[in-house]
């Protein structure tokens, strides 16, 4: 029931053993981090977080209560750059969201921000339905009341396209993978069955190689798909790395052919190169 706004400095590398001679006059090799946090109180438990990407500060939640709040943390990341500039109250006010929707059916763990489209949201629930928020004015959100409806269970995760601002992909336990064009409602404009028959939990677009998209499954699978022959329903790539849920996924920010895999387990983190 908090939000946490977290700065990390005076990180250093670690020094092994076996380096302990040659970083003799590496002083700082092994310092301890110094951690700075700003809390924020919130409404239930978090399900998940996205950031707007042109606006850092404007922060989506999705709570376990079925409403999705827009929180504005511009107190909480400044007072983490210059301590003791937010206001007293700050905190508490930045806890009050600046919007909230409560129309889903209920609570779900799909949310996501278009990188293409300043302010534009998708969230997603458990009830199978998408819900598109478009910008209004006076930092407002208008969301549709019709729902983007086509999953059979629950849609797990969202993502937009990084350069079309109608196109999104979302994932499910249906074991679908489907790619919207948000003109239209009724159902997606083309659909996938990976073939896993358990839910596919994570989905990540390269924001390189905008034709790439990676998923994730409760099988420990990962698949890679290529947009331009996504009909054809077959992956260029599959890997099944991991013994249970693959929770995670994530392109790198500079390297366009990797990526990150992580499951349910502690220290189950697989990086892979695909290309």
């Amino acid at each position: 029931d908090r939000l946490v706004c977290a700065k990390l400095s005076q990180l250093a590398r670690t020094r092994h053993d076996e380096d302990s001679e040659s970083d003799e006059d590496d002083d700082d090799a092994d310092d301890d981090p110094i951690v700075e946090a700003q809390t924020v109180p919130h409404h239930g438990t978090v399900n998940r977080l996205r950031l707007m990407p042109q606006s850092p500060h404007i922060c989506a939640t999705w709570s376990e209560s079925g409403s999705v709040y827009i929180h504005n943390l511009s107190a909480p990341l400044g007072n983490l750059a210059q301590p003791g500039s937010a206001a007293p109250g700050a905190m508490e006010a930045a806890g009050k969201p600046i919007f909230t929707y409560s129309g889903h059916k209920d609570e779900g763990y799909a949310l996501d921000f278009s990188p293409a489209k300043s302010g534009m949201l998708a969230s997603g629930d458990n009830a199978n339905d998408i819900h598109v928020w478009q910008p209004a004015e006076g930092g407002q959100w208008s969301v549709g009341p019709e729902p983007y409806s086509g999953h059979t269970a629950a849609v797990e995760d969202i993502a937009w396209s990084p350069v079309e601002p109608n196109v999104m992909m979302s994932c499910g336990c249906d074991s679908t993978v489907r790619v919207w064009d948000c003109r239209r409602k009724s159902g997606s404009a083309m659909t996938v069955d990976e073939g896993h028959g358990t839910d596919i939990n994570v989905l990540s677009w390269n924001k390189l190689v905008n034709y790439l998209v990676v998923t994730g499954a409760d099988d420990g699978s990962f698949r890679v798909w290529d947009l331009r022959s996504f009909s054809s329903s077959e992956p260029v790539a599959r890997f099944h790395w991991h013994s249970s849920s693959i929770t995670s996924v994530e392109w790198s920010p500079t390297e366009s052919s990797t990526l990150a895999v992580s499951t349910q387990l502690p220290k189950h983190i697989a990086y892979s190169s695909t290309l």
